[in-house]
């Protein structure tokens, strides 16, 4: 519980810290960039007339007859399979004199 609540203490330190750090400053920072626009840049002009959707015909869709036939199960392989040796029970090398 001690640490829940040194961690929360903290937490609100660090945060009036950082409010009191902000507060202080005598003038806020001003922009870092200005981008001034020449007066004889290009400009966009207005967009064209977007087409009605009135206007346009639609082909009927055509629906292809599907059937749904289930996949085959692959053929499992039957392998044999040796007894699992255990590194803490297996037999150790004879120790080199």
């Amino acid at each position: 519980m001690r640490v829940v609540i040194a961690a929360l203490f903290l937490c609100v330190l660090s945060f009036a810290v950082g409010v009191l750090g902000d507060l202080s400053l005598a003038q806020p920072p001003g922009p870092s960039a200005t981008v001034a626009i020449p007066p004889n840049a290009a400009r966009a002009g207005p967009l064209p007339p977007l087409p009605r959707t009135g206007a346009a015909e639609a082909a009927p869709i055509r629906q292809q007859a599907r059937t749904w036939a289930p996949l085959q199960k692959p053929r499992s392989e039957t392998t044999k399979l040796g007894a699992k040796l255990d590194p803490d029970f297996a037999p150790k090398a004879a120790p080199a004199k």
